[in-house]
């Protein structure tokens, strides 16, 4: 990204929690994930394009919710929330590069993997935090460049 400037280029490194109920009881996972530092020309364009795409959901959302018979706007609304997930899918994996103090089910601390990754996404409460913490990495983004 950079080559003048000190810093640009290092990861950002940001907290992330899991709330789950294991067994009937909430449970919380906390570790760190390292993201991928992007520009802030990037991280506002993907901002725009997300934003986008949650302006096409609330609108096939609104569509279904008033016509409760009509299966096409059903789908629509469906369509336009995999799509928001699939965005955020992409993101992830393109810009996730690591993990630590991560503890797997055996109780040993999990190294990143493909594969560990691919479960998490297929896990609803780790999709949800490992997105939360993309997004407060790339506020982080926007925030150190806009105190240069």
């Amino acid at each position: 990204m950079g080559k003048l400037l000190f810093g640009v280029d290092a990861p950002i490194v940001v907290p992330v929690t899991v709330d789950l109920l294991v067994g009937g009881k909430p449970h919380q996972i906390k570790f760190e994930a390292e993201f991928k530092r992007i520009s802030r020309s990037l991280a506002i364009k993907e901002q725009k394009r997300l934003n986008k795409l949650v302006r096409e959901f609330r609108k096939a959302s609104a569509a279904a919710a008033n016509n409760p018979d009509d299966d096409a706007a059903q789908d629509r609304a469906d369509a336009a929330a995999d799509e928001i997930n699939q965005f955020n899918d992409r993101l992830i994996r393109k810009r996730l590069i690591g993990w630590s103090g991560l503890t797997g089910a055996d109780g040993d601390e999990l190294s990143y993997s493909e594969e560990a990754l691919e479960e998490m996404l297929d896990h609803l409460a780790y999709f949800e935090a490992l997105r939360d913490a993309m997004a407060l990495a790339t506020g982080k983004v926007i925030e150190d460049a806009e105190k240069n």
